[in-house]
């Protein structure tokens, strides 16, 4: 998708007809190279067309924040619940299967409460901040909410000092960016378009499961251009 996009931003002319041409010749390229050979690997090896951690996800996504059943947002706890239930290996499909399998029961018992947690991760679509990058566990681990984290925030100075860099300053330069987005969307700037649905995708995708900045950043690298239009680093054209 990157190659495609930077192939876009050395292109004249945007016209509807060329974006759509050159975006439906990526997707048949990226099916012919990258599924075809994926979905036959996974059919022989696994007898299924796909294979992924999509019911550890689901688990871990009520686990978020508080739920009746005492699931958590964790790769450990997955691990242990089903390995303890069902004596299953994580990383296998049958493990999957039975995460999978324990999030519908959890989902018919109190579907709200799955909307709910997707409500409430919405922000961090928006404007997520940035990892823990320092020690092997963040010292905001385990706490639920901006309350809590900027109490955490004020006991010491090597606190403050990461909370404004990961969590303000990184906020303040991606809603400079949804601003330079709307400034090129006002110009009728047909790549601005396409850049904006690889970062509003990109980022839903994550949306029903859970969100981390790591999983966004692939996407999110065009902000830093609207940014550049928006403030003028630098005389920056889509269209040239």
């Amino acid at each position: 998708m990157s190659i495609g996009l930077l192939f876009f931003a050395f292109m004249r002319q945007y016209t509807w007809r060329r974006v759509l041409a050159c975006g439906g010749l990526l997707f048949v390229t990226n099916i012919i190279i990258f599924w075809i050979p994926f979905l036959a690997y996974n059919l022989i090896t696994y007898h299924r067309l796909l294979v992924g951690p999509a019911g550890q996800d689901l688990i871990e996504s009520l686990g978020e924040f508080e739920n009746p059943w005492g699931f958590q947002l964790s790769d450990e706890f997955v691990s242990n619940y089903i390995g303890e239930k069902y004596g299953l290996q994580m990383g296998t499909p049958e493990f999957d299967d039975k995460a999978r399998d324990e999030f519908r029961n959890a989902y018919a018992q109190a579907p709200s409460v799955y909307w709910k947690h997707m409500i409430r991760r919405m922000p961090q679509w928006v404007l997520p901040g940035l990892p823990w990058l320092f020690l092997k566990k963040s010292p905001y681990e385990g706490l639920i909410g901006w309350k809590a984290k900027l109490a955490a925030a004020f006991s010491s100075i090597s606190m403050l000092i990461d909370f404004v860099l990961r969590h303000v300053l990184i906020r303040l330069f991606l809603l400079a960016g949804c601003f330079g987005m709307l400034l090129a969307w006002r110009r009728g700037n047909h790549l601005a378009v396409l850049f904006s649905l690889a970062i509003i995708l990109g980022g839903l995708g994550k949306l029903p499961s859970h969100i981390e900045c790591r999983y966004l950043v692939p996407f999110y690298w065009p902000i830093a251009l609207f940014v550049a239009q928006l403030f003028h680093f630098k005389q920056f054209n889509f269209k040239n």
